[in-house]
């Protein structure tokens, strides 16, 4: 897409995926559900916690948003599924709640639709092809 575009593509190790030891590898969709239900979040399970990628993704969006609000057009940023279902609910001015977040997993390739202001929110309209209920109609 950059290639086609003749865009600058910025890679950034504070949006790489969370790093899980592989020993909670069988534990992996319980951890996460409780890290979106606000639970453990301290807790790394010998891996990083979700504090942990929370103060590097924030350090990330920080810089991103200081970059790009005021930015006509739009933006493609690329992560790791995880990093995302984690973070962007986080993220977004509009509530994206565990439920919906768990039942619209982001598979390799699933888009999050969502539209940065000018005031540094951000309003998450689509959820891997799902319309965000928060959101409204568009």
């Amino acid at each position: 897409m950059a290639t086609d575009h003749q865009l600058t593509i910025t890679a950034d190790a504070r949006i790489n995926e969370v790093g899980f030891n592989a020993s909670a590898l069988p534990q992996i969709g319980a951890i996460l559900a409780g890290w979106l239900n606000g639970q453990n979040r301290a807790q790394g399970y010998g891996g990083e916690s979700f504090d942990q990628a929370s103060a590097r993704w924030g350090a990330w969006w920080y810089d991103f948003v200081r970059d790009h609000r005021n930015d006509r057009g739009g933006a493609v940023v690329v992560a790791h599924g995880a990093l995302l279902m984690l973070m962007l609910p986080e993220t977004c001015s509009n509530p994206v709640e565990p439920t919906f977040n768990l039942t619209h997993p982001l598979f390799n390739t699933a888009v999050v639709k969502a539209t940065l202001q000018p005031n540094g929110t951000l309003t998450c309209t689509e959820w891997a092809g799902a319309p965000i209920p928060s959101a409204g109609t568009p």
